[in-house]
This record gives structure tokens, C-alpha cells and sequence, in this order.
């Protein structure tokens, strides 16, 4: 009834808003994909529109991979190409997509660096490898060698989400720290943890390794558990386009963190 209503917005105007959170840059998007994606559509009207709503947050920059490289196989090809697409629009920083389980992994990383890329991708839940195993270590040391700095993508926004025909799996929190406890310095930004495993990333002292906050604003205190334990200096705005809306996330944070 409308006095019930009326007496329950009384009550909730009585309970204590939570303090503002330290906020993450804002300015940058790590977890952007340009290109087909699943069962997105992709159409050069619609990335200019998503651009245009970020840009309406402050959002200059986007890290983009390439939705149609993700299953590729010749990836010097492809990455060429990807980033003559990309050239005419300054926002978007376009990544190299590679695979350390490809035999011509070297050659793939010399011509990454020779195409002019500022950074490269990496899909251990998409392609199915277990990105702890140190027989991985080689091509991570090549990378870091070359100062190539790395993206790695630990799950798509919702681990029930499948490419038809594919078996992604989960990046465990075991071979993530695994990863972390061997991997050489670089500089390194890993996209879809929750808090627990942000936590636990975060917990071995890394300051190598920067953090999307993707999956930190599904929940209630995801975000509030990471920051209040660890500010908010290692992590990084992720939108997840297209599979989310390009703005959602920053509109979140908009909220968790008293942002205008």
C-alpha cells in the first residue's frame, strides 16, 4: 500500500550510506574488444557509438583486443592488419594477440614488436591452457625481454559464456599464483578475477601487475573488500565490450565510489 511504501523509504533514509571508495583510474578502458565476438554484432557504427558514451566518462583510451584473432592461427597476418584497422582511430590502443602454445611463438613476438605494438594479449580461458605451467616460462621471458607488456584474460564476464563449438575453462586461483610466483617482471594486466582471487594476486606483493575491475563491481562488496584491503592503485577501469554495455561498469564505480 502507499503507506507501507511510505514507511519503508522512511527506513531506508535512516540507514548509514557506506563511506566512498578510493577510486581506480577512470581514464583508461583494459578490457575492451573490437571486432566479432561471440554473438555480438559487430559494425563500425556501433564502436564509434560505444567510444562516444565512454568518452562522455572521461574515458580516453582503450586497450583493444580483437575479437577475430582470438581463435586465429596465423596471428602475424591478422595482428598486421589489426593494427592498420585501428590507425585512424587515436583512442583505441590496439593489442597483439598471442599464443604461447603456437611453435612460431618467437617469430610471432618479433613481429608484434616490429608491427609497432605498445602491447599484447593473452586468452588462457578462451584457448584452454593452464597459464601456472612453467613450460610457458620461455615465451613470458622473451616478452619481458622486449619490454612487450601483457593482458591476460582469466575469464569472458560470465565463465557460463561459450564460443559455439569451444571448451574454455577457468583460470584457477592455484596456476594464477603459480604464474605469479615465476613469471618474470613485465608489466602486466589480468582481466576478469573476483575479489578472492584479486586478493590473493595481490597478496604476493607484485607491483608488476595491474587488475580489471570487471568482475569486482558484480557484487555487493567485491570492489569494497579489494580496495579497503589494498587502495586502489593496481587496479584499472574494464569495461567488457561488448558484452556489456561500454559504459556500465564506470557508471558502477560511479556509485561505489561517490565518482561524478
Amino acid at each position: 500500500t502507499p503507506a507501507e511504501l511510505a514507511k519503508a523509504h522512511a527506513k531506508a533514509e535512516t540507514i548509514p550510506l557506506p563511506s566512498p571508495l578510493d577510486a581506480p583510474d577512470c581514464t583508461e578502458d583494459h578490457t575492451f574488444i573490437v571486432g566479432m565476438f561471440g554473438d555480438k554484432i559487430y559494425t563500425e557504427a556501433n564502436l564509434d557509438k560505444a567510444i562516444r558514451l565512454q568518452n562522455q566518462y572521461g574515458i580516453k583510451r582503450r586497450y583493444a583486443a580483437n575479437g577475430n584473432s582470438i581463435y586465429a592461427t596465423d596471428l602475424i597476418t591478422i595482428n598486421e592488419a589489426f593494427k592498420k584497422a585501428c590507425a585512424r582511430r587515436k583512442s583505441i590502443v590496439p593489442l597483439a594477440t598471442l599464443m604461447p602454445r603456437f611453435n612460431n611463438w618467437k617469430a610471432t613476438i618479433e613481429a608484434t614488436v616490429r608491427q609497432g605494438y605498445k602491447g599484447a594479449i593473452l586468452f588462457p580461458y578462451l584457448g584452454n591452457w593452464n597459464l601456472g605451467d612453467i613450460c610457458w616460462k620461455p615465451f613470458f621471458e622473451e616478452c619481458a625481454r622486449v619490454k612487450l607488456p601483457l593482458w591476460i584474460s582469466t575469464v569472458v564476464y560470465d565463465y557460463r559464456f561459450r564460443h559455439p563449438g569451444t571448451c574454455p575453462r577457468l583460470v584457477a586461483q592455484k596456476e594464477l599464483l603459480e604464474f605469479l610466483s615465476w613469471a618474470p617482471k613485465n608489466a602486466y594486466v589480468i582481466q576478469g578475477l573476483s575479489a578472492a582471487d584479486a586478493i590473493a594476486a595481490l597478496s604476493t606483493g607484485r607491483k608488476d601487475i595491474r587488475l580489471d575491475i570487471g568482475r569486482l563491481v558484480d557484487g555487493t562488496d567485491a570492489l569494497r573488500k579489494v580496495v579497503e584491503k589494498f587502495g586502489a592503485s593496481q587496479l584499472v577501469l574494464g569495461s567488457e565490450y561488448p558484452i556489456r554495455p561500454p559504459q556500465l561498469n564506470r557508471e558502477i564505480l560511479s556509485t561505489l565510489c561517490l565518482l561524478p
